[in-house]
């Protein structure tokens, strides 16, 4: 690499984003879409030392044209065509749950000391155990009680507070803070 190139190729770590997209655009006289600085300070420099050794033979730019017409493939994807149909994922139930917890209905699984604990969680299950729980322990919170109940609940109905009504169970209101 000529030392012409070898500084021109050190300025490159020195510019901001737009006087890279810039260059880029003088370098490769074509649009520049991408914002990524090390993108571009590695595209613009490779362009400069291929440049500055003499880039590829005429030979070898026919044949990669040739190749390249056979290939169809898209380095990005259409901007817009007519052909083209955006499909969108419906949303679920579960759009705005945490991802780590199971769905309702699967079993869950957890060690206890020695031995290995399964349940699945139906929403008479939820039901029936919040209103044990509102019998033995009415003052206490659910969440400290039983953790799993709480998040099959919120699985379940949506909420604790929804599965508490659904139980016909009162919650203990919290004191402010």
């Amino acid at each position: 690499m000529s030392p012409k190139v070898a500084a021109a190729v050190a300025q490159l770590s020195d510019m901001t984003v737009s006087q890279l997209a810039e260059r880029y655009e003088q370098v490769f006289c074509e649009e520049c879409r991408s914002r990524n600085k090390q993108y571009l300070v590695r595209r613009i420099a490779w362009r400069l030392q291929a440049n500055d050794e003499g880039g590829l033979s005429a030979e070898s730019i026919r044949k990669a044209n040739e190749l390249a017409v056979d290939a169809e493939a898209r380095v990005t994807a259409p901007r817009e065509h007519p052909n083209v149909r955006v499909v969108t994922r419906e949303p679920n139930a579960f759009v705005d749950w945490d991802q780590r917890l199971p769905p309702p209905g699967n079993h869950i699984e957890r060690q206890y000391i020695d031995a290995r604990v399964s349940e699945s969680w139906s929403e008479e299950k939820v039901i029936q155990r919040l209103q044990q729980i509102a019998n033995t322990n009415p003052s206490r919170d659910i969440h400290k009680i039983d953790s799993n109940l709480a998040c099959a609940a919120a699985r379940r109905f949506g909420s604790v507070k929804k599965a508490m009504e659904a139980a016909r169970v009162t919650s203990k209101p919290r004191k402010p803070r």
